[in-house]
């Protein structure tokens, strides 16, 4: 079973507008559930990043900087 689950944010993961679709925030908050770790990668900074992933209330790991920082 898999133990970690990556995404990528821009242009992927999220919508137009920055937000996660209902549909996905349901899917990510399953994956939690079964102990599945989160990470989401994007090339932007650690600080644009916190308020687009504080939203969603998700434990998540994150790849910034186009892979150059990680984040817990």
């Amino acid at each position: 079973m898999a133990k970690l689950a990556a995404f990528d944010m821009d242009g992927t993961l999220l919508m137009p507008d920055h937000r996660l679709g209902e549909q996905t925030l349901t899917a990510l908050k399953r994956l939690r559930e079964r102990n599945i770790t989160l990470t989401f990668a994007t090339g932007r900074h650690v600080l644009e990043m916190h308020h687009v992933i504080g939203e969603f209330s998700l434990d998540a790991f994150l790849i910034t900087g186009n892979g150059t920082r990680i984040h817990s």
